[in-house]
């Protein structure tokens, strides 16, 4: 898809500049300053011209609290939680999601970036927004087998 890797480029960028003012405000996982909805107002407009589509529902995700980061307990391994649309979607940040947007949109038609639960779960953890919570890796592995 044309612009791929420059859209990469700019959520890297954008996801940078949010990490960066968290950990200016002291400390390093700590939600931004005024944490309220609008905190990312200010990185809307170049998320906006790659994600058009998948912006705002990614940015109302955020708000919502519906990105959860789930860490096996002895691993440290990782993966993420999206509630949307009555269902629970794994993912992966710079990989995969399993709901249909991605499979269709993303790896099918390659008519978009990625799909707005990827997007979500960049953005959350970038601004320190998403729920963590430490499972024993045999529930992390459960998680992944329904995949």
């Amino acid at each position: 898809m044309p612009g791929e890797e420059l859209a990469g480029l700019v959520l890297a960028r954008v996801c940078e500049d949010l990490a960066a003012r968290r950990q200016r405000a002291g400390e390093e996982g700590a939600p931004l300053p005024g944490g309220g909805p609008g905190v990312l107002d200010a990185h809307l407009a170049p998320l906006l011209v790659f994600f058009e589509k998948q912006a705002d529902k990614a940015l109302d995700l955020v708000e919502s609290g519906a990105v959860k980061k789930v860490v096996g307990e002895g691993s440290g391994r990782a993966a993420f939680q999206v509630e949307g649309h009555g269902e629970t979607y794994v993912v992966f940040p710079d990989h995969f999601c399993s709901c249909m947007s991605f499979y269709f949109d993303v790896v099918t038609k390659k008519e978009a970036h990625m799909c707005k639960h990827l997007l979500a779960t960049r953005l959350a953890e970038a601004t320190a927004r998403c729920t963590t919570v430490v499972v024993p890796d045999t529930h992390l592995a459960e998680i992944l087998m329904e995949l």
